[in-house]
This record gives structure tokens, sequence and C-alpha cells, in this order.
């Protein structure tokens, strides 16, 4: 059965029981529509609250959820500012103790050198001197004085411009084993070795 069906079925009804008047009968279906129109906002009001309230959860969900996601940044990032400020004090630190051990050995081969040079100190080697064939060479008096036959090691110093070039080196090498070992040093500090 048709809603208009239904409706005309409704309007006899309603005339027969009003006794035939045809104003009675518009006003009972006036008071149908009606009803059936404050009944249709009815259901859209409820419906549009409801959906209203759907709406306002999702965005409470949403807005918790992204809070969620912002804390959890917030806290990478201030992890990684720290992790960060860590490695620099420890490589500042690296460097400051590089940096007076460098000062404290520059210091020393240079006081080094120039005891070396004002003759103070001595730098010498191991050597020895070889007879020449058919005898020492030497006067007997030489000989005896203990200058020695060439087969036992004597030490033989350097003279002070050859063992300031030779100083100099070691210091050169020196430095580049200091450098090497704060390059070591620096490496297992950023990789977290320590």
């Amino acid at each position: 059965m048709s809603v208009g069906g239904a409706v005309e079925d409704a309007a006899k009804v309603a005339e027969v029981a009003a006794g035939g008047s045809g104003f009675s009968i518009w006003l009972l279906l006036g008071a149908l529509v009606v009803g059936a129109a404050g009944g249709g906002y009815g259901a859209w009001w409820l419906q549009a609250n409801r959906y209203e309230a759907q709406i306002a959860d999702l965005k409470a969900t949403q807005a918790n959820e992204l809070k969620a996601i912002s804390d959890t940044a917030t806290a990478a990032a201030t992890a990684a500012q720290q992790k960060t400020v860590d490695l620099q004090n420890q490589v500042a630190a690296l460097d400051a103790a590089r940096t007076q051990e460098n000062t404290n050995a520059q210091a020393e081969n240079a006081k080094l050198r120039a005891a070396v040079a004002a003759g103070t100190r001595k730098l010498s080697v191991a050597g020895h001197c070889p007879a020449p064939a058919g005898g020492s060479g030497l006067p007997a008096g030489a000989a005896a004085a203990g200058v020695g036959d060439g087969a036992a090691a004597q030490r033989v110093d350097l003279d002070p411009a050859t063992a300031g070039r030779l100083l100099a080196i070691a210091a050169a090498g020196d430095k580049a084993i200091r450098q090497l070992s704060a390059c070591q040093a620096y490496v297992k500090v950023i990789i977290g070795g320590k």
C-alpha cells in the first residue's frame, strides 16, 4: 500500500467520523501533515545531534592522537639535542686534553733542542771504529789510552746541528702519533665507544 493510498483511506475514515463535513477532513489532513513534518523535523534534529556528538568524539580522539605524536616528537628532539650537547662536551674535553698534551710535548722538545744546541746535553749513537788492515794506524801511545781496536761498540757524540735535526724529526713523528691518537679518540667518542 502506498503512502498516498493510506492518506486517502485516512481522509475517508475521518470524513465518515466527522459526519461528512469537508472542512473537518481538510483539518484532519492538515494536522496529519503538520504532525508528519514535526515528526520528520524531530527525527532530523535527533540525528543531527547524534552526528555532532560523533564528530566531536572523533575530533577529540584526533586531538589526543596528535598531542601524543607531538609529545613523542618533542621527547625525541630533546633526547637528540641532549646527546648532541653531551658529544660536544666530550669532544671539547678531549680537545682540551690533547691540546695540553701537545703544548707540553712541544715545550719539552724545545727545551731538549735548546740544551743540545747549548751543549749541556749531548746526543750520542752507538758506533765503532774498525781497525785498518795491517794495524791500528795510531801511535802506540794512543792505543794504550783505550781508544779500542774497533771490535767493541763505543758511544759517539753527534754535533749539535745534526742532533738538533734528529730531534726535530723525532718531534715531528711524536706529533703525528699524537694527532693520530687524537683522531682515534675523537672517532671513539662520536661512535659511542668513549
